[in-house]
């Protein structure tokens, strides 16, 4: 009776060792499962960076390229305008070569070109649009000749084109708010006005010509 009463412990304690055995190498089953699918989710985000970066170097070394043929006429060094231009860009949901299209249309990457209504620099901003897009400045006033400022221009000018993108929301309006104003643009869809889109069309070029290489 003795035997059988030992033999029955054994047995349950042997019962008992093989379930949390057993409960331990399956949670560690699924502990290395769950292991082994965090490293390849960070193995696919690291090649998913590694491209976008090989991209992002490939498309600014483009940008350089072009902007190098501007250089007397920039006043400011192509690989540090290009820099800018690429934060700018990405920092505000845009094409970096859409930008560069505007700019060969706005001032034909001249820093320093000024139109007769007063529009100043590489994306040719008036003071009014200026000063909507950083209350923080009067460009009207005194500092007017800031919008000049290439670091200024760029930033102040993407972000408004950007603003111009969320309230049109197409390409073509966007680009004609920019250059005509909201107003007008707004006017134009309501029927109010009338003209033909020259300026979208013109940027619109310059942006294929510079996105697919052909101009550089």
């Amino acid at each position: 009776m003795g035997t059988i009463k030992y033999l029955s412990m054994a047995a349950l304690v042997a019962g008992l060792l093989y379930a949390q055995f057993t409960g331990y190498y399956k949670a560690q089953i699924a502990n290395n499962r769950q292991n082994g699918a965090q490293l390849e989710e960070a193995i696919s985000s690291q090649r998913e960076y590694n491209a976008n970066y090989k991209t992002r170097i490939a498309t600014k070394s483009r940008v350089v390229s072009i902007l190098s043929g501007y250089h007397d006429t920039l006043h400011h060094d192509p690989a540090l305008l290009a820099e800018l231009i690429m934060q700018k860009s990405e920092q505000h949901g845009l094409d970096p070569f859409l930008v560069l299209g505007m700019i060969q249309a706005e001032s034909g990457f001249n820093s320093r070109a000024v139109s007769s209504k007063g529009a100043r620099g590489l994306m040719q901003l008036r003071p009014n649009t200026a000063t909507l897009m950083d209350p923080n400045l009067d460009f009207a006033v005194e500092n007017v000749s800031l919008i000049s400022d290439n670091e200024i221009n760029i930033s102040l000018g993407t972000r408004y084109m950007a603003k111009m993108i969320r309230r049109f929301g197409n390409l073509e309006s966007a680009l004609e708010a920019y250059n005509r104003g909201p107003e007008a643009m707004h006017r134009q869809i309501t029927g109010e006005d009338d003209f033909e889109p020259h300026y979208s069309g013109k940027v619109i070029y310059n942006y294929s010509q510079f996105k697919s290489g052909k101009r550089l």
